[in-house]
């Protein structure tokens, strides 16, 4: 009988900690780090990158401080996300795809255009943070 209980209570902690990631709108929280941008709230853009965050991009690895900078100067005028996929990693780490059109600029270069995107944020302590992001430019 004690082992039915065990068994019963490790699925039952199984399910509560699945429930508690599948109630996370990942979809909403990466459009809140566009929104950020757009709405030049670089503290809270800031605020959503992990202190160990690494962004690839064309231009090379950027660190959260590069991060920041590379952003602060940017204006969105519109973007959407759309073909949004979530990859549980595991418990804490959460891998998102999807495809993003962006319209706007920074220091006079055109952003426009639509890209493929992967984020991976990871959870500490309470709070999800970004601690990767990538984009690459559809051809």
């Amino acid at each position: 009988m004690r082992g039915i209980w065990l068994l019963a209570s490790a699925v039952v902690c199984s399910a509560t900690a699945a429930m508690a990631q599948a109630s996370v709108n990942w979809m909403n929280k990466e459009t809140a780090m566009w929104q950020a941008v757009k709405d030049k709230k670089i503290d809270a853009f800031s605020a959503g990158l992990d202190s160990a965050f690494v962004g690839v991009y064309t231009d090379g690895l950027h660190n959260r401080d590069t991060e920041v900078a590379q952003v602060r100067p940017a204006n969105l005028k519109d973007f959407h996300l759309s073909d949004f996929t979530v990859h549980r990693l595991s418990a804490q780490v959460v891998l998102l795809t999807y495809k993003v059109v962006v319209n706007g600029e920074s220091g006079g270069k055109d952003l426009s255009g639509t890209y493929w995107v992967a984020s991976v944020w990871q959870k500490r302590g309470q709070q999800w943070r970004t601690v990767m992001h990538t984009e690459e430019k559809a051809s």
